[in-house]
């Protein structure tokens, strides 16, 4: 009677591995890495949903938006106005 693997499957004579026999010598390294994978992402959703959401305090209304296109120049009043890191921009003006 000829001996078998724990699958009981044989091929060509010999025994067959199963697919996920070739990361069995890897066991202790894959879980540490999994475990601390499974443990970043734990923490990091667990932050992003269990925080306290901030608490939104008014302070004020914008009754008006003023853009100075040129510098000592004349102030423009616009209704809408594009934020950028460098200022305000209203079409091709811009207020740094």
């Amino acid at each position: 009677e000829e001996s078998s693997n724990r699958t009981g499957l044989r091929m060509g004579g010999h025994l067959a591995r199963p697919v996920w026999g070739f990361f069995l010598g890897w066991g202790k390294a894959a879980l540490l890495i999994g475990g601390a994978g499974v443990a970043v992402l734990g923490l990091g959703l667990g932050y992003k949903y269990l925080r306290k959401p901030e608490k939104v305090v008014r302070v004020g209304v914008v009754s008006q938006l003023l853009i100075h296109p040129l510098k000592s120049g004349r102030a423009l009043s616009v209704a809408l106005v594009e934020c950028q890191k460098i200022g305000l921009k209203f079409g091709e003006m811009q207020d740094r």
